[in-house]
Order: C-alpha cells, then structure tokens, then sequence
C-alpha cells in the first residue's frame, strides 16, 4: 500500500489507523467534515499535520488515486447528499474501499452501503480503549473519576461483549487490507476473552444484566492480538488524558 485515504480522520480508529499508515510510509490523504473539528480533533491534526506523509482535507475532494480507502462510520454520520457525493468520489477513485464501524451502528452501515455507488468490505470493532477514546466512553470516564479520587462506589453499565486496544485494531484493520482474507465482512475479536472483565474489575464497572449483546451475524471472526498488558494499554489512556487536561 503506498496511498489511501482515511475519511473521518479525527474518529477514535480513524487516527489511530492514520498514525499507524504514517509510520509505515504510506502517503495519507485525511478527509474530515468540518463540523466535526472540535478541539481534540484539531489538536490530533496538529499531531500530524506536519509530516511529509500526510494532507488534511476539509469537504473537499481531489482527483488522486488511492490503492485503499477507509470509511470510518459513526452514530453522527449523516447520509446526507453531499456526503454520499464525496465519500463516492473518494471511493471511487481507490482500489478499494473498506467501511470501519462498531457493530453497535451495523445499522448505519447497511444503510451507506445501499446509498454509495462502490463495493465495499466492512470491518466490525467492539469497544476501543486507549489514547484518544471519546469522553463519553465508561472507560474515560472512570479514569477520569480516578483522577479526581472519586471511585469509591462501582458504576453498572449495560453489557459489552469486548474490547479492543485502539492500536492493535489499527493494526488488526492494516493486515485484513493487505492481505487476501476470505469474506467481505469481518469482525475484529480480543484474543484475550477476559481483557474487558479485567478492565472492568480495576475501574470498579459492573454490568448491569447477563442480557446478551447482540453482534452482526455472519461474519468471518478476525482475532486481534494484544501489544501491551492490560495495565499499559491503561495507563497509555490516562496519560494521554493527564495531558490533554494539562493544556485546558
């Protein structure tokens, strides 16, 4: 791979996917909707908007060709005609085009692919922690109550399935893009069944029922492996909140 595009580069696996393209070298073209560039989306531009691989684009399109792109969808995605034209010309112009969603918004996700022109593979995430998780995620938020000495009580949550370091599904998502695997939805899984529980014990969470979380059906089960213990994967979020509250 030598050029893609990333559209919703300030999304949680968005910049984590873009980082990790940087670092191999491969020239990244950044797409973002500029009502969507809060403070911590600009301050990730800022991170790296200086490196020779990469140019931010903000609603605009340009006539390069890319060998992948990636659609990050989220809740806030709009399907609104002009975004269909852009991610259309974007995707047009690439060899291939993969959608990024958490299984929670399977449902936006059939309804992209029933609106874009371009055939595209879809890659399901559970849950992401690590630097630059939303502030409306338990596990932010938890830490965030670390920080100011108030866990003394547990929380209860409605049930998760899994949960994946942000990194090692940037990683999980750059393999499944260069390499032929059978299938053209995908479902990245925690080769480590007992990471979430773990997490949820030393941030004091509790589910709150045994209720089972549904998950997409049919899809071939991609199994990521874990780059760091549960404590750094931790630790390497409450730094990157440490710092992030320290320029506020």
């Amino acid at each position: 791979m030598k050029k893609a595009v990333v559209i919703g580069v300030t999304s949680h696996i968005g910049f984590a996917l873009c980082q990790k393209l940087i670092s191999k070298e491969v020239e990244v073209t950044g797409f973002e909707w500029p009502d969507k560039m809060d403070e911590n989306s600009e301050e990730k531009i800022m991170q790296i908007g200086r490196n020779a691989f990469f140019q931010l684009h903000l609603n605009k399109n340009e006539d390069s060709t890319f060998d992948v792109a990636f659609m990050c969808i989220d809740e806030k995605l709009r399907n609104n005609e002009e975004e269909i034209k852009l991610s259309n010309s974007y995707s047009k112009n690439s060899r291939k085009l993969i959608l990024l969603s958490n299984y929670t918004t399977k449902d936006y996700v059939r309804m992209y692919k029933d609106e874009i022109a371009t055939p595209a593979n879809t890659i399901y995430f559970p849950t992401l922690y690590g630097p630059w998780q939303p502030e409306h995620e338990i596990v932010h938020m938890r830490i965030l109550d670390e920080m100011k000495t108030q866990m003394q009580e547990s929380v209860a949550i409605p049930p998760v399935k899994d949960i994946i370091y942000v990194d090692d599904a940037a990683d999980a998502i750059l393999d499944i893009a260069t390499t032929p695997i059978e299938g053209t939805d995908i479902l990245l899984k925690n080769e480590n069944p007992l990471t979430l529980h773990e997490i949820y014990q030393e941030l004091n969470i509790l589910i709150k029922s045994t209720e089972e979380v549904e998950t997409p059906s049919g899809l071939k089960e991609f199994k990521v492996t874990n780059s760091l213990t549960i404590q750094d994967g931790l630790d390497a979020q409450r730094n990157c909140i440490k710092k992030r509250l320290n320029k506020r």
